[in-house]
């Protein structure tokens, strides 16, 4: 699994790299690249890497950035860990600043879920 993840992660990273420079690529550069992405092991990393790419006008890096740390937070549902109220509700909050409505309606239904089950 995490080979499969370096692999993709690695995939990314150079085409991340190529795409975002006008200029022909170093090495160097795509290791550099790679060594960043290696180390966005967190939702939260991944969300304020979201938040520069909104802020640039970059949609497609904003879309990848999304991707990932949706990928990271299913990943730590996979092990176990359950979203309580606070946590959806930063997932909401962060929805709400980044007016992706669908999403932060999303999250507030899921708070207002637990909420209910515990009455």
């Amino acid at each position: 699994m995490q080979m499969r993840l370096n692999s993709l992660l690695a995939g990314v990273a150079a085409v991340l790299a190529l795409a975002a420079a006008p200029v022909p690529t170093s090495a160097q550069e795509v290791n550099r690249v790679v060594r960043t992405l290696d180390r966005i092991l967190n939702p939260q990393d991944a969300g304020r890497y979201e938040e520069r790419a909104r802020r640039n006008h970059r949609p497609e890096e904003e879309q990848y950035w999304r991707d990932y740390r949706t990928g990271l937070e299913a990943q730590r549902r996979d092990r176990g860990h359950e979203i309580d109220a606070g946590e959806a509700r930063r997932f909401e909050q962060r929805a709400h600043g980044s007016r992706r409505v669908e999403e932060e309606r999303y999250w507030r239904d899921y708070r207002r879920g637990l909420d209910e089950g515990r009455r």
